[in-house]
């Protein structure tokens, strides 16, 4: 078994073909689009939502779904909000630098609507109004093993931690180098990741899917296809595995992995 310095350099290689094969210039509307609902379902589908592939894929196209299976309003304006803000960030990911007031206003778009909301903590629909598109105003806690609790930040210290976040984030950016682990683009968004989906996680609801919906802006921007995870179990196992270890390999092992399938099923389907 490779040792993640080997998978790194494996990695390397096959972003250098891709990008020779299918830079971003020749990707057609086609591949785009895609690309785009193959996110909004996996990342949708990692947070509980019920529309299967086959539906999600009708419903973004054509606003029906094809089975007589329930389809739930909130599960459909999930799909449809992120499909939305998907469209739009194609458009203007280039020109995105992650700060405060851009996150809030992309958290603004994905979960516009209420009904989202329904039943996030006992939180009453018409209160998800004042916290759309804006930090928590609460203590909010993860589940971990034989049901111990995990405290995030606390909601007066969120403002702060994230601009403590972003502005390292930013600094880490400007320093990349493939050649480097500790440097290396996707160790710099795992660590971004980890630090706000499972220290800080601002928001009241929606955190999982704002913190892929970044990391993939921040990939795009350095010439990366969007990161699709699939696996809900090796994903969460990950997140925790990363706070127990205090490292961010587990991580940075999905994210490998993850980009390499998607890539290689990119080129394959392309016949690069």
């Amino acid at each position: 078994m490779m040792n993640i310095e080997q998978q790194i350099l494996q990695f390397n290689k096959l972003h250098t073909h891709y990008k020779e094969k299918l830079p971003k210039e020749d990707w057609t509307e086609k591949f785009k689009e895609n690309l785009k609902i193959d996110f909004t379902y996996y990342s949708n589908q990692l947070e509980g939502n019920n529309i299967n592939y086959g539906d999600t894929i009708s419903f973004l196209k054509t606003g029906l779904i094809n089975t007589n299976l329930p389809a739930s309003i909130k599960d459909l304006k999930d799909l449809e909000n992120h499909q939305n803000l998907l469209n739009e960030i194609f458009l203007t990911y280039s020109n995105i630098t992650l700060e405060e007031k851009t996150i809030k206003a992309l958290h603004g778009k994905l979960m516009k609507d209420p009904v989202q909301w329904a039943g996030k903590d006992g939180l009453p629909i018409n209160d998800a109004l004042n916290i759309i598109g804006d930090y928590r105003i609460d203590e909010v806690y993860g589940t971990r093993e034989f049901g111990t609790l995990k405290e995030y930040v606390s909601h007066f210290e969120i403002s702060k931690k994230m601009e403590a976040l972003l502005t390292q984030h930013n600094h880490n950016i400007n320093l990349l180098n493939v050649a480097n682990i500790n440097t290396h683009p996707l160790y710099v968004l795992a660590q971004f990741h980890q630090s706000f989906v499972n220290d800080i996680h601002p928001f009241k609801n929606g955190n999982g899917r704002m913190v892929r919906l970044l990391t993939n802006i921040e990939l795009m921007k350095l010439n990366y296809p969007p990161l699709l995870i699939k696996n809900k179990e090796n994903y969460v196992d990950a997140i925790i595995e990363c706070e127990k270890t205090n490292t961010l390999f587990p991580m940075l092992k999905i994210f490998i992995a993850d980009l390499t399938e998607n890539m290689t099923s990119q080129l394959e389907q392309t016949k690069c």
